[in-house]
């Protein structure tokens, strides 16, 4: 029987699953394209890759109590960062390693977490406990998915 930690693991695991999937579909000349809608110009692929990536860093390793990999450019993605301010700007390539490495760490720390430390203090004064930061996490990920989901409309990449 799997423990909590191991199931907010796996749930979120699934989850970037369904990301890798559209991420998959997008070819690197296209990752850095900001499509345009009714006036606003959206966020590229690859500056959603790269916020999930400090986001998971963020959310599942550092908010539960391990250390976040030393990634140069990692906080130029956080919440409220604007593509257009971006000073150290890593490859295609860089942002899909990262994502890799990170995804890893942090699925390997979560399940090896115990139950009773998820109603500890994340930290993060939006998420009062470990658990809601991993919560979060899990519905972070799948909102930016949808967002990749409608790049690839837009740039006329198939979803199927």
């Amino acid at each position: 029987m799997q423990n909590e930690p191991q199931i907010i693991a796996d749930i979120f695991h699934q989850t970037r699953g369904l990301t890798r999937w559209y991420l998959k579909k997008i070819p690197e000349e296209k990752m850095v394209l900001r499509p345009e809608f009714n006036g606003v110009q959206l966020n590229s692929a690859y500056w959603i890759q790269a916020h999930l990536c400090w986001a998971e860093a963020y959310l599942c390793i550092k908010s539960t109590g391990a250390e976040v990999p030393e990634i140069p450019w990692l906080n130029q993605f956080t919440l409220g960062s604007k593509p257009e301010q971006i000073k150290q700007e890593p490859s295609v390539q860089e942002v899909r390693d990262a994502f890799e490495q990170v995804h890893q760490l942090a699925m390997d720390h979560i399940r090896a977490l115990d139950p009773e430390s998820l109603g500890e203090s994340s930290g993060l004064p939006m998420f009062p406990t470990r658990r809601i930061a991993l919560y979060h996490a899990i519905r972070h990920e799948g909102t930016h998915t949808g967002h990749i989901g409608w790049i690839c409309k837009l740039l006329g990449i198939p979803a199927v």
